[in-house]
């Protein structure tokens, strides 16, 4: 009897970082207070699921690059 046995290499993915945040995460995220983004978050790109606020990563990123260049064109 001829046991053949084969081998598959198979590869998982690391775990992502979770896609959204909530206005906890997002706070601490960009560097602000939570109670800045409780009061503010209408104004930063969001998903609401229900009665839930929750943020991308990528999203909040170019919101932050976005007022970056929005204040340095009013200081000029």
């Amino acid at each position: 009897m001829n046991d053949n046995i084969e081998v598959t290499e198979t590869s998982v993915a690391p775990a992502p970082e979770s896609a959204t945040m909530d206005v906890e995460e997002a706070a601490r995220f960009i560097g602000i207070s939570v109670s800045w983004l409780y009061r503010h978050w209408r104004q930063v790109p969001h998903i609401k699921l229900g009665r839930r606020v929750r943020f991308t990563r990528d999203g909040l990123q170019a919101w932050f690059k976005q007022q970056e260049r929005v204040n340095a064109e009013a200081a000029r």
